[in-house]
């Protein structure tokens, strides 16, 4: 948790370093294998989230949430990486708008954040408040 406020994004499209970003789901996911380890081995994030589900560790709606989060963070991130390279930048390139399907940064950025808000709940509930 000591990371989450010694590592601050880098403006509003670091989707790994954002509360309730990438950074987040995995710490869910890695706290939950923990406890759990008869999850374990998991190749994969999405993996280890099914298994998690399988023994009880986390709801379906904490799966969904998860998954989804896990997804539009590593499209987000990937497709960063592709047109502006490893830093984020302050403003959305527009052939990423385009892909996004929101119609403008506003829109997408709504979005990114209502995401971010479940994560964060889902957060708190597995592994505490941030303090």
């Amino acid at each position: 948790v000591r990371t989450l406020h010694e590592l601050p994004p880098h403006g509003p499209w670091d989707v790994k370093l954002m509360p309730g970003g990438q950074v987040e789901v995995e710490f869910i996911v890695q706290a939950a294998l923990l406890l759990h380890p008869a999850a374990l081995p998991a190749q994969t994030i999405r993996t280890a989230i099914a298994r998690l589900g399988t023994l009880g560790a986390l709801d379906t709606a904490d799966q969904a949430v998860l998954v989804a989060a896990d997804r539009l963070w590593r499209t987000v991130q990937g497709l960063l990486r592709i047109t502006v390279g490893p830093r984020p930048p302050e403003a959305l390139p527009e052939a990423l708008l385009a892909i996004t399907g929101d119609g403008d940064e506003a829109a997408f950025h709504a979005r990114m954040q209502a995401m971010a808000a479940q994560v964060r709940s889902v957060f708190e509930a597995q592994v505490g408040a941030v303090g």
